[in-house]
């Protein structure tokens, strides 16, 4: 039987320090992307879609993304989502893509900042489908061309 008393064997105390460190340096690189963390998630906005914004490091590697971008996916199910490296012209970005898609001729004119674009969107997990709609996939993006990398479905 459990004694209170009785130390923690030292096992015991390695396996907690272990799970203690592991746990806290994967939320130090990834963040909590399940819980729309600060050190990730960016916001949200609305142009043609409603997509949500994250911001992940920027020497992530493609395998390392496909893991995050499948568990902002799972928290956030048919959602779309853009990755970003850089937060520095994500409003500029967005004013862009507002102007683009607006139908009103209310929302002001913007330019896209391109090569911001082309070194800092990453990727996007976005309804690709061709033939209809749901067929969610993630593309790598990093560089400016696009790469499809997996179907979400």
């Amino acid at each position: 039987m459990f004694n209170s008393q009785s130390p923690i064997p030292d096992f015991l105390k390695s396996a907690l320090i272990i799970a203690v460190l592991f746990f806290t340096f994967s939320s130090v690189v990834y963040g909590d992307l399940g819980k729309d963390s600060s050190s990730n998630y960016w916001g949200e906005y609305e142009s043609w879609s409603k997509w949500k914004v994250y911001v992940i490091p920027s020497d992530i590697s493609k395998a390392e993304f496909v893991k995050v971008a499948k568990t902002a996916f799972s928290e956030n199910p048919n959602q779309r989502i853009r990755f970003f490296d850089d937060d520095r012209k994500i409003k500029e970005y967005i004013a862009a893509e507002k102007f683009a898609w607006d139908t009103t001729g209310q929302v002001p004119r913007a330019e896209f900042p391109t090569e911001w674009r082309k070194e800092h969107l990453i990727g996007i997990v976005n309804d690709r489908s061709n033939k209809g709609y749901n067929r969610w996939q993630i593309i790598y993006n990093k560089g400016g061309v696009s790469e499809h990398i997996i179907f979400l479905d």
